[in-house]
């Protein structure tokens, strides 16, 4: 059996610095170099790292909203929860050895199952309108009926288009426990193990 790990860090590290930039400037031009992949944001975060094997396979930021970056880049006046009980979820991939497996899925919700048990009551995110990762709203998410710009300097069009998400997490959380256990069962059947801490 192949082992699924999981590790929230408080601080930010060179790996998740260079796989994130290699995830993003695959099919948008999201930063320009290795420099300017770290952001602001990522000092006031969580980062959740997954890892198979002892390889590292993918990664969200976990961001308390008095800090987010939707609220600082977007292009468009818009209303986001800004409270001390939300945060947001951003900068989620997988690494394209560990794509096919559902680890996109399984690393929303145990974000969202983390970041209830720090206490919140509320998750935002987007998805890209450029579709270059689709966020599940099958794990809880609901869009907001918003789309925004957001300030991205290195694209072709110094912007890009998203759809606001966002998730109630005490609405959420016996359909969300009833996904992970579907998510250990098709783990288990395809030879992962995965453990909930």
């Amino acid at each position: 059996m192949k082992k699924i790990e999981y590790k929230l860090l408080p601080k930010i590290t060179e790996e998740i610095i260079q796989n994130r930039f290699s995830c993003f400037s695959e099919s948008l031009n999201y930063y320009k170099d290795l420099d300017s992949t770290r952001e602001v944001y990522d000092e006031n975060s969580f980062h959740l790292v997954f890892y198979i094997d002892g390889k590292f396979a993918g990664y969200t930021r976990l961001t308390p909203c008095p800090y987010n970056y939707m609220n600082h880049t977007s292009k468009s006046k818009i209303e986001i929860p800004n409270d001390d009980y939300t945060f947001e979820m951003g900068r989620t991939f997988v690494l394209p050895e560990f794509r096919g497996i559902k680890l996109v899925s399984l690393i929303l919700l145990v974000g969202l199952h983390i970041s209830e048990t720090l206490g919140y009551k509320k998750a935002i995110g987007n998805e890209s309108y450029e579709a270059h990762l689709k966020m599940p709203t099958a794990n809880g998410w609901e869009f907001m009926n918003i789309i925004a710009d957001f300030h991205m300097p290195f694209s072709n069009k110094g912007y890009h288009t998203f759809y606001l998400i966002q998730c109630d997490l005490k609405k959420t959380k016996e359909f969300r426990r009833q996904r992970i256990l579907e998510f250990k069962k098709w783990f288990a059947d395809n030879n992962y193990e995965f453990e909930l801490f």
